[in-house]
């Protein structure tokens, strides 16, 4: 027999955390694998809570599958979904049922059992040759795990325990790990995506894996065998989801399209009828801070601090290296003390005007601001007729940012 390739990438992995992410990861790791060791078989062992199968079956099955060499290659990937299954059971059952594994063990020593079953793959898995006689592999995927088990110690031993978290407004700068999601999506597709249209999708779906993987596939579709995916096939595509549509209007001023501003404007202007949290003076200030925050970016062009070619994640590293002692602690005028992707953004809106337009437009929201609370006015007539002079009859009515790629 030649001599076997060996894998630089660790033989055993756990990935756990966001579904959508996890698939994602594991499929990363199944095309690493087979550049590494070759063409391989991968068999799946689909784990599931409400089975016949017992914790017992389940180990039994995952020892048998590494000691079993591939049908039609040698190499062989075994990957184990649901792996949280057999370290917490049934979560779908308090009582457990014949159908069920809680059930199939006995409740009464349920726990014990399932403790020596793990410990007796812990044993097989720290006694496996991963290469020799031939290659073979182990990929663990699941949603939630408990890292204080001893099987997840073993894992990370003799392999590499991986989490992702959940993409959600919960996780910080979740908008570089769904930049990176997207670009993964498209290039697991054989497509490229420009980062005009990355930003775009992110404004659109907002922190959804799912949904960006949905609308991946759907551009992926559209496009056909062209190889990239512009601004203009998300905007035709993907609809505005209701995480956009907080900052559609603001994103439409900055981008400088006035029949976008008016059609959004109208919808804020209907939400205000429908429901009293709503108010013309907070819609009001969200279009003061747009303003503001594109006065910011401007600053940092002008400095040369940032590049309006850079992609987000280029922009976001680039603004570690300013320094923090130049700005005022008040976070309203620190460009630092701003979200990166809302800066970032801001960067890319305030090429469509000059500082004076800016300056400019602060003192028309503050004009409006007055006449909307001292006297009886069409607040429609009086909002339109302000965003017209901010944008300009007739300027731009429709702008891609200067910069960036589409």
């Amino acid at each position: 027999m030649g001599a076997t390739r060996r894998s630089r990438t660790p033989p055993v992995f756990l990935v756990y955390g966001d579904p959508y992410l996890v698939r994602i990861r594991a499929q990363e790791l199944l095309d690493l694998w087979k550049k590494e060791i070759g063409e391989c078989e991968v068999e799946v062992i689909e784990c599931e809570s409400k089975s016949t199968t017992s914790i017992s079956g389940y180990v039994s099955r995952i020892m048998s599958s590494l000691q079993t060499y591939g049908l039609f290659t040698r190499a062989k990937v075994v990957w184990v979904r649901n792996f949280e299954v057999l370290l917490v059971g049934d979560r779908g059952t308090r009582g457990g049922d014949s159908d069920s594994i809680e059930g199939a063990e006995g409740i009464a020593g349920h726990k014990n059992v399932r403790a020596k079953e793990l410990e007796v793959l812990a044993k097989a898995l720290h006694g496996t040759e991963w290469d020799n006689p031939v290659p073979i592999r182990l990929l663990l995927t699941a949603e939630s795990v408990d890292r204080r088990r001893a099987i997840v110690k073993v894992l990370e031993q003799i392999g590499c325990v991986e989490e992702i978290p959940l993409l959600s407004p919960n996780l910080p700068d979740w908008e570089t790990v769904a930049t990176e999601f997207i670009r993964r999506a498209f290039a697991l597709r054989g497509k490229q995506i420009s980062e005009a249209a990355i930003i775009e999708l992110i404004t659109r779906v907002g922190p959804n894996a799912a949904a960006l993987d949905n609308e991946a596939e759907k551009l992926s579709l559209y496009i056909g065998e062209a190889p990239e995916v512009t601004v203009d096939d998300v905007r035709t595509v993907c609809p505005t989801g209701h995480y956009a549509k907080a900052f559609a209007l603001a994103d439409a001023l900055g981008e400088r399209n006035l029949p976008e501003v008016l059609k959004h404007l109208k919808e804020e202007l209907y939400e205000m009828e429908r429901e009293s949290g709503y108010s013309e003076l907070g819609l009001l200030y969200g279009l003061v801070s747009k303003i503001r925050q594109m006065l910011l970016a401007q600053g940092l062009l002008e400095r040369g601090y940032v590049n309006p070619r850079m992609s987000y994640l280029q922009f976001k590293a680039q603004l570690k290296h300013i320094p923090v002692d130049i700005w005022p602690e008040d976070e309203r005028i620190n460009p630092l003390k701003m979200h990166s992707f809302v800066l970032y953004r801001a960067m890319i809106h305030a090429q469509n005007y000059t500082k004076e337009e800016l300056i400019q437009a602060l003192t028309l929201l503050l004009d409006c601001s007055f006449r909307l609370v001292s006297s009886t006015v069409d607040v429609a007539a009086v909002l339109q007729e302000t965003i017209i002079k901010i944008i300009g009859v007739g300027k731009r009515n429709a702008i891609t940012a200067r910069g960036i790629k589409n």
